[in-house]
């Protein structure tokens, strides 16, 4: 699970796939209205802040 990877509990883990999905949904939805390009290495980026920005701050949360 990814909580215990991690060192979360199940209620963050349920907030970072949260962020995670917007973040993908949204993206998904101007690439698919032409609003933004797709860029592959901007992407992976913007996915591991938007991954690790909720992570951190979780942890330091709890």
């Amino acid at each position: 699970m990814i909580s215990s990877k991690i060192g979360i509990d199940i209620k963050g883990a349920k907030e970072v796939f949260t962020a995670v999905f917007l973040t993908v949904h949204g993206m998904a939805a101007m690439i698919a209205n032409n609003s933004m390009k797709y860029n592959e290495e901007h992407t992976v980026k913007l996915l591991q802040m938007t991954f690790c920005g909720i992570v951190n701050e979780i942890k330091r949360g709890e």
